[in-house]
């Protein structure tokens, strides 16, 4: 560090000139990432919105698989054989394996709806692993039409650019 008003040289944490005495101004701390950023970033501005959209998106499948569950259960005699004389009073029967899909297809659904929900939440919540975890989702939702669609590219125009995600370690570090 050299003197303003001498120009000598001087040690880096003195706060005063050993040859002529003037006081130097206080050292700038350099950047840390514990401060806070900057508010209204693009991160910052969507994230909330982006959270709730994952945690509806979510919820969408886990709804119907616990309304169509019931649903399934009652028509379809516990998921195994279906038989047509609760209806039409005959006792023509199916076979089950007809049917056997039904299972997968509802923890399909569960597995799905609570991925989902997962990234809402964890987005929500400002997880450090969430930005990575919603990235991947996409590659998935993005195959839904329309509302799957519009999720995921709404997801990656927020959250994939590299300032999204410098924004994104902050505002992580921060919560």
């Amino acid at each position: 560090m050299v003197c303003s008003s001498c120009a000598s040289p001087s040690q880096p944490a003195a706060r005063f000139c050993s040859h002529c005495g003037a006081a130097f101004p206080p050292a700038v701390p350099a950047y840390d990432s514990r401060i806070p950023m900057a508010r209204y970033g693009r991160v910052d501005r969507h994230l909330h919105p982006l959270s709730i959209l994952w945690m509806l998106y979510g919820a969408m499948p886990l709804l119907g698989w616990l309304l169509a569950l019931p649903v399934v259960t009652g028509v379809f005699g516990g998921l195994g054989l279906f038989r047509l004389h609760h209806f039409w009073g005959g006792g023509f029967v199916f076979p089950g394996l007809a049917f056997a899909w039904i299972p997968f297809v509802a923890a399909i659904l569960a597995i799905i709806g609570f991925a989902s929900f997962l990234v809402g939440f964890a987005l929500h919540r400002r997880l450090p692993w969430a930005r990575g975890l919603a990235i991947v989702f996409c590659f998935w939702t993005v195959l839904h039409p329309f509302l799957g669609t519009a999720l995921a590219i709404y997801t990656w125009w927020v959250l994939m650019p590299q300032a999204s995600a410098w924004e994104y370690d902050r505002l992580s570090a921060c919560a």
